[in-house]
């Protein structure tokens, strides 16, 4: 069988997941250090609550960060939503360039939990995996 190139293989048509664990509880901390050897393009992120924010507003809230960048359409607000709320961000669509920390990053609130995951495909406009192996 022909290698595939970059525009029909089914790593860069298919949206793939990536579960980061559960975030630190704290205020503006960051958790969930990773990084993928391919470009990426980020679509949507979901936050499963876990523990409770004390917060009603967005100071209870996750957003992806690559690198020190916040990445904007990210932001989901959990406010003081119970355990087993689901909270989505709408598509994002930013391309993350290989090697880049992704991680996740909390508001303002001191107790809230969540687990997050992120739905991405390897972008295919630059070639940093082929396909061939």
């Amino acid at each position: 069988m022909a290698n595939q190139g970059n525009y029909d293989h089914p790593s860069y048509i298919v949206r793939q997941i990536l579960h980061f664990p559960a975030t630190t509880a704290g205020a503006n901390g960051t958790s969930g250090l990773t990084a993928l050897p391919w470009d990426i393009r980020v679509h949507n992120m979901s936050a499963v609550v876990v523990t409770a924010g004390t917060s009603a507003t967005s100071g209870n809230k996750v957003f992806l960060l690559a690198g020190t960048a916040s990445q904007a359409g990210s932001d989901i607000s959990l406010g003081t939503s119970v355990a087993n709320t689901v909270g989505t961000s709408g598509d994002i669509n930013v391309k993350v360039t290989a090697g880049t920390v992704l991680s996740v990053k909390n508001g303002t609130d001191a107790t809230g939990v969540a687990r997050v995951t992120l739905e991405y495909n390897i972008s295919p406009d630059t070639g940093t995996w082929l396909g061939t192996s």
